[in-house]
């Protein structure tokens, strides 16, 4: 069973919502993933949201958690709101996600690890104008101009959609592989 997420807008400080998070969760006694937006470079909706981002204003945090325990955390919010005055000001259920990806390796060893992450995808992710072009070029071993030519080439791009919590595991999956730094991800677009 898929994993249904909520975007909170929270009017406090990043440090202040994490914080809050991480109480929340230990007093719960439940592993509970959220992914604030500065980290996992979730892109934001309106123009006031990317005025606050571009001018660094830490006065609005953007967290994506499991749609079930929102309400608990409506209540603990109530409950401290005389010692914090963190309040939800959004919360808007994620129906689906989705970034752009490209990249472009040069080593047949790198590009195996690249098919097998682009392979092995989780559970509802799509891959969508996703056709990687694979090519050797045995006339490049000799070339060695101001230009040279690669004699291996594996390159492609594409978009990954599905599942805020399939996107999120792919998206992650590719930045903590060893061939993170020539795959390029776009911000992850939330779709309401």
């Amino acid at each position: 069973m898929r994993t249904q997420y909520s975007e909170l807008i929270l009017t406090a400080p990043h440090i202040l919502v994490k914080g809050f998070l991480l109480g929340f969760i230990q007093g719960s006694g439940k592993d509970i993933p959220f992914f604030f937006h500065k980290k996992f470079d979730i892109k934001r909706e309106t123009i006031g949201e990317m005025v606050r981002e571009i001018l660094d204003l830490d006065c609005h945090t953007h967290v994506c958690i499991p749609s079930e325990f929102v309400s608990g955390i409506q209540t603990a919010l109530e409950k401290t709101e005389s010692l914090a005055t963190v309040k939800i000001e959004s919360n808007r259920v994620i129906k689906h996600a989705e970034f752009t990806f490209s990249f472009h390796l040069y080593n047949e060893s790198q590009s195996q690890l690249c098919k097998q992450l682009f392979e092995n995808l989780p559970e509802g992710l799509k891959l969508s104008d996703f056709h990687p072009v694979e090519s050797k070029n045995d006339v490049a071993l000799g070339v060695k101009e101001y230009a040279p030519l690669h004699p291996y080439i594996y390159h492609g791009d594409g978009l990954a959609s599905g599942p805020f919590n399939s996107i999120m595991t792919f998206y992650v999956d590719v930045k903590k592989s060893k061939i993170s730094e020539f795959i390029h991800c776009s911000k992850i677009k939330l779709n309401f």
